[in-house]
């Protein structure tokens, strides 16, 4: 989708910590950073980054995709995923809520342009290229 002359807009937010877990291998590490980068050079994606210093984040403690359709006449929808189950919202006053939540965290990640920054210098230092 994301390849598409109308892509949709796409803003993650992410913690510095799973850049630092190895899920497989150094190699697919470095791969998967390479991609998140390239990604977010386009300009319908922004990708920031909540170092692990930021130490008030008000980030909740599972993931939220925040799913807004704009022009359309639909509402706006949180996805909640659980271990053995999701949610679907769709409640305005709850989705507020979680909107509210995503722009706080947002305020308090980098930039994108120092995101990207730091994505280069972790894939660099931990998981440089191999000779």
């Amino acid at each position: 989708m994301l390849d598409r002359a109308d892509a949709p807009q796409l803003w993650a937010v992410i913690d510095e910590s799973v850049l630092w877990r190895v899920l497989g291998s150094r190699q697919a590490m470095r791969e998967q950073l390479t991609h998140l980068i390239d990604m977010a050079q386009r300009p319908h994606v922004v990708l920031q980054i909540v170092p692990l210093d930021v130490t008030n984040a008000s980030a909740p403690a599972i993931p939220i995709t925040y799913l807004r359709f704009g022009g359309l006449d639909l509402p706006d929808i949180v996805y909640l995923e659980h271990i053995r189950s999701a949610h679907f919202l769709e409640d305005r006053d709850e989705t507020e809520e979680y909107r509210l939540t995503l722009d706080r965290l947002a305020d308090e990640a980098l930039k994108p342009r120092d995101s990207v920054d730091m994505l280069r210098s972790t894939m660099e230092q931990r998981y440089p290229a191999e000779p």
